[in-house]
């Protein structure tokens, strides 16, 4: 624990006033205040902070579920320090989520960039070698540099997540931002993805699975506070559904991320509310279908 908070600043409030302590807690959150590898409109390291101050409004219970959030183990032990270095984030937040999973608890990361899925997928993939990763994104990411030269951005971070996984471990879905290097790259390595904005029929979900969520995979008309708005994306309702299909098939999520949002280009915080309610859905689906990590 001590090792944790070392890397880790505590904020106020906490995400939706949860107050459990880090001994008690199932999922721990933490931000990761990060958007150097932004190529458009930088800004998303406000993220945390903004996600964090728009969960303290939404409704905590579910009636279909019949659970409130606030009855589940959460903690939130802040975000890890402001780096402008992506291999300093990434090397930190993996030590991060690597000291919460040796604990047995869900690590949930709030962004910041996309880039950062690099430091937890990393992590995860040394304690579950057979991890498998489902990433929402209105991009490919699959540039194998963007800008020029430039090999770590969140426009080429999916490729750097499949140079340290097996392509079979990996499942994009509604992509729709394309480069014609990009659309190669995916047919010559037979990358599963799923271009269709329809909840997609997933395969068997074979555990132990990590879900990545870009929120510029739906349209910038409900999440318009994003560093690359892409026309033409999914509905919230198309996109839980989605994630809820994948939570009641896995048996295990071992952790998942919120990137993106971006504050300083939102409505009203209408993009920040939906990842903060984003995240208490993910984590009541969690709670209520799978069998976690013991």
């Amino acid at each position: 624990m001590e090792k944790i908070l070392l890397y880790c600043n505590r904020v106020l409030p906490t995400f939706a006033g949860v107050n459990r302590t880090f001994e008690e807690s199932k999922y721990v959150i933490i931000g990761v205040p990060f958007d150097s590898g932004s190529t458009y409109k930088p800004g998303s390291r406000f993220g945390p902070g903004k996600i964090r101050e728009a969960s303290q409004e939404l409704e905590s219970f579910d009636p279909i579920l019949k659970i409130d959030f606030e009855d589940l183990l959460v903690t939130d032990l802040g975000d890890i320090p402001l780096y402008t270095e992506p291999h300093i984030m990434i090397n930190t937040l993996a030590k991060v989520i690597e000291a919460i999973s040796i604990y047995k608890k869900t690590p949930v990361i709030i962004g910041g960039d996309h880039t950062i899925s690099i430091g937890s997928i990393r992590s995860l993939k040394k304690i579950y070698p057979n991890l498998k990763v489902i990433i929402f994104d209105a991009h490919l990411d699959l540039r194998d540099t963007y800008p020029d030269e430039i090999r770590v951005s969140h426009a080429t971070v999916i490729r750097r997540i499949i140079e340290e996984l097996d392509k079979d471990q990996i499942i994009i879905v509604g992509a729709r931002a394309i480069s014609k290097e990009e659309y190669t790259f995916v047919l010559e390595k037979g990358i599963k993805v799923f271009w269709d904005k329809t909840p997609p029929e997933f395969p068997q979900i074979v555990d132990p699975l990590y879900l990545s969520i870009d929120i510029d995979v739906l349209d910038p008309s409900f999440a318009p506070g994003v560093g690359s708005p892409e026309p033409n994306g999914q509905s919230p309702d198309n996109l839980i559904n989605s994630i809820k299909k994948i939570i009641k098939k896995a048996r295990k999520i071992v952790g998942f991320d919120i990137v993106e949002v971006n504050p300083l280009v939102d409505i009203n915080d209408i993009t920040s509310s939906l990842a903060a309610w984003l995240i208490e859905k993910i984590l009541l689906f969690i709670e209520t279908y799978t069998l976690r990590a013991t």
